[in-house]
């Protein structure tokens, strides 16, 4: 919608933008958790690799989003058995169907409270690299009101 100017700027958690014509400010890179419910065998664990993820059954976003695309792939790249139970559109669902056992879900750190029912254990990966990016066209830079908007975020 930015590269369409049907929007002036966006507000992005993904892989530094690399699109033609769209400049990225990446705000704060931003760290992935496995979220699992407070019995699970992994509490006990301090970082989860993908290969612990074998055969468990996961509550995933929906299709299209940046960080579950990130995680299949890794999966079929590695040939790694798993099952989608659900494909939740909303962070708050996936975090109570977690707290109720029924999977476990893949999620940025900072949706994660202290006072969720659930455990985030952090998923290590070195080619994890997510941030988030306001992106806008190179052309509205010249705009005073854009560099004051743009100054909340230096």
């Amino acid at each position: 919608m930015v590269k369409e100017k049907a929007i002036d700027f966006g507000y992005i958690l993904d892989s530094p933008c690399t699109v033609s014509g769209i400049e990225s400010l990446h705000v704060e890179k931003q760290s992935m958790v496995i979220v699992i419910p407070l019995n699970h065998p992994f509490t006990e664990c301090e970082t989860i690799h993908l290969n612990k993820l074998e055969n468990e059954t996961l509550i995933l976003t929906e299709k299209g989003c940046t960080y579950r695309a990130f995680l299949l792939d890794k999966l079929n790249k590695n040939n790694i058995p798993h099952n989608i139970s659900m494909e939740l559109s909303s962070v708050e669902t996936i975090k109570k169907a977690v707290e109720n056992n029924w999977g476990i879900g893949f999620l940025p750190a900072f949706t994660i409270g202290k006072s969720d029912n659930v455990v985030a254990i952090r998923y290590a990966d070195d080619e994890l690299n997510f941030y988030s990016q306001l992106i806008y066209k190179k052309e509205k830079t010249e705009q005073k009101v854009f560099n004051s908007f743009m100054s909340l975020f230096n």
